[in-house]
């Protein structure tokens, strides 16, 4: 009877973070070379409407699934054959089919009737277009999810990077024809099904397809999922909301000032993208292997991604101030004092997301995501009311860096069931024992007066001292390789 296994390797563990770092800095690329293109194409009314498209989808898809996405992959990797496989991933599948449907339904009698525009009359011309934009968001979700939870991460990589670039060049397309926001929003949702049906057929090919729901299997996939649902909105919120609380106390162009820094400091999630094609389902084959081997990899995972980051939030400190003039110019200046305050945040979101997936591997439990983003976001809405009326951007990036790190101690906290708590604090706080040294030094250096050319080589002078303390506190050692080797033999 064939199987399904997940392989592990050093090999190969390289290999898909590899691809994944790629198809991160493609889509970056794309991004860069996008949006000139839209924002004079279409103007602040249609990039706008573009926008709340993106953000809609981004805070109503999990709502739309039941949380089913988040309890799939911790089921996958526990099934045995593609019957078993298929069974499961096709219910899902079904299900969320009908809640879509309904909804995409109830969209357009609104819409078909005028109350939709007699309520929100702005917006109405774009609900529709928006609605199935939600259900192509869904739909790309959907088709990659397995692929990422069976570690095929080539086919992943490829077909979510056609999706994105197919639908970039088709709203090009579109906007050079002359046509507006509406029909860009069609083309980027044809273009993502489209691309997302042939994957899903290559899916069905491969496994089959099951014409119905297990009522069993649903059940317990919403036990793991429905607790994330307000987990997907405190994340949604924790990075968004304070765009609209500077509009509301500052100006529109101050939130283009903090939008300049913001995206700098995005780059930083750029490793928990490339993480989410391997933590959870290297983690989850662990734990069935040994608790052993689970609780080295979460240790080793845990010190090195706060030392990378570490060393990267050392060059946004020495570096920011170059970094705005060059991608934006003097006018944005101001954003350069948010960018070490946002990278920060944005470590301690990484870093939450590893402990987070701790319970999930060992309990399939989601529960603790629910209290631990809910405390986070109060927090962070209350910071905002109190710091950016009086600080600006800076008080809203302060909240944003305090949510999430009071995000890391709750995970920490959700995580001591499981694994011995003075070990899960002490390899989260060692790799930060270099930054933490050199973090003075590096604010005296972005102080200095001279050229680019000069902080540069102290950063340089810097990353050797990094290299040698991350060696001195134990922040990475040969045991690490040991470590490592023991994985790929399973002993």
């Amino acid at each position: 009877m064939r199987t399904i296994n997940i392989a592990i390797t050093r090999k190969l563990v390289a290999q898909r973070m590899g691809l994944g770092m790629l198809a991160y800095t493609l889509m970056r690329v794309k991004g860069l070379v996008t949006l000139p293109i839209m924002t004079r194409f279409l103007g602040p009314d249609g990039m706008g409407a573009v926008s709340m498209a993106g953000i809609t989808a981004s805070m109503l898809w999990p709502v739309l699934t039941l949380g089913l996405t988040y309890g799939l992959p911790v089921k996958i990797v526990n099934v045995s054959t593609p019957a078993e496989l298929r069974k499961l991933y096709s219910s899902a599948i079904n299900i969320i089919a009908v809640v879509t449907f309904l909804v995409i339904s109830i969209v357009a009698g609104f819409r078909w009737l005028g109350i939709v525009q007699s309520v929100i009359d702005r917006y109405a011309p774009y609900l529709l277009a928006t609605a199935v934009y939600v259900v192509a968001s869904l739909a790309k979700e959907l088709a990659l999810l397995l692929p990422k939870v069976l570690q095929r991460t080539r086919t992943a990589i490829m077909f979510e990077l056609l999706m994105d670039y197919g639908g970039a060049s088709a709203a090009i397309v579109i906007l050079m024809s002359g046509l507006g926001a509406e029909a860009v929003i069609w083309a980027l949702s044809a273009t993502t099904l489209g691309i997302g049906a042939l994957l899903y057929g290559r899916l069905v090919w491969e496994f089959g397809y099951y014409p119905g729901i297990d009522r069993k299997q649903i059940y317990e996939l919403l036990i793991i999922g429905l607790p994330v649902i307000p987990v997907s909105i405190a994340q949604w919120a924790l990075q968004g909301l304070d765009h609209y609380f500077i509009a509301y106390y500052q100006d529109q162009a101050t939130v283009g000032v903090y939008t300049v820094g913001y995206s700098v400091a995005n780059l930083t999630l750029g490793l928990l993208a490339v993480l989410n094609y391997v933590y959870f389902p290297t983690l989850a084959v662990l734990f069935k292997r040994g608790r052993e081997h689970f609780e080295g990899f979460v240790y080793l995972s845990l010190r090195l991604t706060t030392l990378v980051l570490g060393l990267w939030l050392l060059a946004t400190i020495v570096l920011a101030k170059d970094m705005v003039d060059f991608l934006a110019g003097a006018k944005y200046a101001d954003a350069a004092p948010i960018i070490p305050i946002v990278v920060f945040a944005f470590i301690s979101l990484t870093v939450a997301n590893l402990l987070q997936q701790i319970p999930v591997a060992t309990v399939q439990r989601t529960i603790h995501m629910s209290y631990t983003y809910g405390v986070s976001m109060a927090v962070n809405i209350g910071l905002n009311f109190v710091l950016i009326p009086r600080f600006s951007m800076v008080g809203a990036a302060v909240a944003t860096a305090v949510s999430y790190l009071l995000l890391v101690i709750l995970m920490l906290v959700a995580a001591r069931r499981h694994m011995n708590f003075g070990m899960l604090i002490r390899h989260t706080l060692v790799g930060w024992v270099p930054c933490a040294v050199l973090g003075l030094p590096a604010f005296w250096l972005a102080g200095v007066p001279g050229s680019i050319g000069t902080r540069m080589f102290g950063l340089l002078v810097g990353i050797g001292l990094f290299l040698a303390l991350a060696w001195g506190c134990g922040a990475v050692s040969k045991k690490d390789l040991a470590t490592i080797r023991a994985w790929e033999s399973g002993s």
